[in-house]
């Protein structure tokens, strides 16, 4: 850790204590002299003050090792909740019958719709910006979410009869619509804090935030549930959720929440943002299609059927690919100028996105129809058939993730719009031609098609955009890792029954695939061993050594690597 130096330094509206590390500022609140040593500078970043949040400038080394600590946090953190997550999702299927959880997706689907519109274009301008942002570009950003989340709460407020006609539902139901366009307003507050974080490159404080507020989502929902609360315990427990995110996250900025409005900058800010958020807004034309296309064609209860299937693969593989894709996104932005850089960024991003989800996707294809029929009740039991499903296809979607982030760092927000409205239309046609005569079959085959399309054109605007075909090598070797493990499982499972069968086709399967894997990408496995072991502590020196031994192993001279 760098020795600090103190040095005096005035935000604009209150005086603070400026200590300077080297060439990073770091910023504490402060009425009195402080002792230099009390403070942890990589820890410290932003100043806690109403008015402004002060970035810092950060060296290779620390790009590199928060990078790797954000990545850690996926293997560590969230492998811990996405399980707690996995279970919390299969208690409320005992609890909730399938109407009432399409009806929340129903009603999620229009808060995703109020975030993509009030928040997720600013948050990305913020954050691919490649220059330091100010306290009034932030506070600026800030006031515009504010605006945009109360206009779009007013539009559902007004349309919420109409939905209510449309989907046949009663008044109780109704009113989940209104009550989850609240939550606009917390995930805009949660936006701003969340973007500077990203910018420090502190992925492993919002892994620490996303971690909390989704436990809390699983306790308060099964607690409400049980009580009886039905749709509404979905609803509370999303609230509840956002709350707790924005208060953690402040925290974690040691920041509060600033409103000012500068015009010129929220001019060049919308500006940024029209484009962002268009391509935004054409990414949810796949959850359209999986919610109210299928509540409109078969039913709400098809609709929760579809929900349920997309919570079990989101608690599983989808929140971890979120996270990663942020740390790739961020690190992309900063390498955009730089094409050597930025392309050996986009290969470890290719691998890191394949190691975290393929096998976990491979293994669910595999296994989940058992878990489902043991677990789920009956009213549900079609559920194992989707996540079958969607696992086949969320596999083609795993790879395309770093190639839009990459074109998203690379600003070309057309290129994803265009992937995204061919995804939407082609799902749309397929499931309006196959679905009375398939049913979900029917979307089945939409959901497919459409993130082969996500995944072909997204690879080959890349392939354009940077004159050079984008190095896919690195998923290979993890495919065939995961295909082995997948056989192994399932011989191991097919032997035993029941929940035993699981339990010995996932340690026999997971044992396979990571000897696979160190066979097929031994150098990249030893390289993220390796800088996985220099982000810990030094009092965990049993795990880096153990981290350190297992790279020397992957790297070793009579084990060649078959991928490079």
């Amino acid at each position: 850790m760098e020795s600090c130096s103190p040095g005096w330094g005035e935000s604009s509206r209150s005086n603070r204590i400026l200590l300077q590390c080297g060439k990073n500022a770091c910023f504490t609140l402060a009425q009195r002299p402080v002792n230099p040593q009390e403070l942890h500078c990589d820890e410290h970043i932003f100043d806690l003050d109403a008015s402004a949040m002060k970035e810092i400038s950060l060296s290779q080394e620390q790009v590199r090792k928060r990078a790797a600590r954000g990545a850690m946090s996926v293997f560590t953190r969230h492998a811990l909740v996405r399980l707690m997550a996995f279970g919390g999702t299969l208690v409320l299927a005992r609890m909730i019958d399938p109407h009432t959880f399409g009806v929340f997706a129903l009603a999620q689907f229009v808060l995703l719709l109020a975030n993509a519109v009030a928040v997720g274009g600013v948050t990305t301008v913020l954050t691919r910006q490649k220059e330091a942002v100010s306290p009034a570009e932030y506070s600026t950003a800030h006031s515009i979410q504010l605006i945009l989340a109360a206009v779009i709460f007013a539009v559902v407020l007004g349309t919420t009869p109409l939905l209510a006609s449309a989907y046949e539902l009663t008044p109780s139901e109704a009113w989940a619509f209104p009550a989850m366009g609240l939550a606009v307003f917390l995930l805009a507050s949660r936006s701003i804090p969340t973007a500077a974080l990203q910018r420090g490159l502190r992925h492993d404080l919002v892994a620490v935030s996303e971690v909390v507020e989704y436990l809390t989502y699983v306790m308060v929902s099964i607690g409400l549930a049980l009580a009886g609360f039905g749709l509404w315990a979905l609803v509370i427990a999303t609230l509840t959720r956002y709350l707790v995110a924005s208060i953690l996250l402040y925290r974690a900025t040691r920041a509060l929440p600033a409103i000012s409005f500068d015009r010129p900058i929220a001019r060049r800010i919308i500006g940024e943002t029209l484009p962002q958020q268009t391509a935004i807004l054409t990414a949810l034309g796949q959850r359209a299609v999986n919610t109210t296309v299928v509540a409109a064609v078969f039913s709400p209860a098809a609709a929760g059927l579809v929900g349920m299937a997309i919570t079990l693969l989101d608690s599983l593989v989808l929140q971890p690919l979120t996270l990663l894709s942020n740390i790739q996104f961020r690190l992309l932005a900063r390498a955009q100028d730089d094409a050597e850089q930025f392309r050996k960024m986009l290969a470890q991003s290719f691998f890191l996105s394949s190691v975290v989800c393929v096998p976990i996707l491979i293994a669910s294809v595999a296994l989940f129809p058992l878990i489902v029929t043991i677990i789920f009740p009956k009213s549900w039991q079609a559920t194992g058939y989707l996540v079958q499903i969607l696992s086949v296809s969320s596999l083609s979607y795993v790879v395309s993730m770093p190639a839009h982030q990459a074109l998203k760092a690379l600003g070309d927000a057309k290129s994803l719009i265009t992937c995204y409205v061919l995804s939407a239309l082609a799902q749309l046609a397929i499931l309006l031609v196959l679905g009375d005569r398939y049913g979900l079959q029917g979307f089945a085959v939409s959901n497919i098609v459409g993130n082969l399309i996500l995944m072909v054109y997204g690879i080959g605007r890349l392939w354009v955009r940077t004159g050079r075909f984008p190095p896919l090598a690195p998923v290979a070797g993890v495919a065939f890792a995961g295909v082995m493990g997948a056989v192994a499982g399932v011989s191991a499972g097919s032997l035993l029954h029941g929940i035993a069968g699981v339990a010995g086709g996932l340690v026999i399967g997971s044992l396979v695939y990571f000897a696979s894997l160190l066979v097929t990408s031994g150098q990249r496995v030893a390289t993220h061993l390796r800088l996985a072991a220099e982000t810990l502590p030094a009092k965990l020196s049993g795990p880096r050594n153990l981290m350190l031994l297992l790279a020397t192993f992957a790297a070793s001279p009579f084990k060649r690597s078959l991928v490079v």
